[in-house]
């Protein structure tokens, strides 16, 4: 969490710095790329006698895909997105660190690891705010954040034991922007991006009724074509 609020904040001060002024206009833009590979956090809800959260797994994210579909308006100064997304990558392994996770009663015990062979995906919808520096005919790099819904879904099965965790989940999703685009033409723009995005704490209900908190952040780079509606030309 503590990442997620740098990151905001990092795009916030960015926001506030002076910028030159631009033609007024709508545009679309399509992205895709990679998602790095990551790991995601699973603990219990139940804090235990200190205060703190147990952990109960942690599964590797392998490398996957990561696209949307953008919608936006560049007011002259700052620019806002709606953004649609979706990533997808394979489950590599998970480690859980206790055997109530499997409901106590399957032979488990201790820590173990085993390969999880599933796909993990997240669906999202953003609103994005994003200021641009540099000239609006030339090279030109922005930066910002976006705030958002994400639906997460992070199946984990535990091989010969049963199905932990199958149910998907929708939360607050959050993500800081930055990267570069360059004019081909009067209308189509073409750039490179990299996003950080995070759901923290969301929620799933375990096969076996425990209510666990998932921590999932993914860092892509992500290419990008622009196409300006309302620009006749550039002078």
């Amino acid at each position: 969490m503590k990442t997620i609020f740098g990151a905001i904040a990092i795009s916030a001060a960015l926001l506030a710095a002076p910028s030159q002024a631009r033609e007024r206009e709508f545009y679309i833009a399509v992205e895709g790329g990679l998602s790095l590979s990551d790991e995601a956090d699973v603990d219990f809800e139940q804090t235990n006698q200190g205060g703190v959260q147990p952990q109960a797994a942690s599964a590797q994210i392998e490398a996957g895909l990561d696209v949307d579909a953008v919608i936006g308006y560049d007011f002259g100064v700052l620019r806002v997105e709606l953004e649609a997304g979706y990533k997808r990558a394979g489950s590599d392994d998970v480690t859980i660190f206790t055997s109530r996770l499997v409901d106590n009663t399957n032979g488990v015990t201790g820590v173990n690891t085993f390969t999880n062979p599933e796909n993990v995906t997240a669906k999202s919808a953003m609103v994005n705010a994003l200021v641009d520096f540099g000239d609006d005919d030339d090279f030109q790099v922005y930066a910002g954040f976006g705030l958002g819904v994400a639906n997460v879904d992070i199946p984990i099965t535990y091989p010969g034991v049963a199905p932990i965790i199958e149910e998907d989940t929708t939360d607050l999703a959050l993500q800081a922007i930055a990267g570069f685009r360059l004019p081909v033409s009067d209308r189509v723009d073409i750039g490179l991006k990299y996003r950080f995005f995070a759901v923290d704490e969301f929620e799933y209900v375990s096969t076996f009724g425990d209510t666990l908190e998932v921590d999932y952040e993914t860092h892509s780079l992500m290419a990008s074509v622009m196409f300006n509606l309302g620009r006749a030309s550039r002078q």
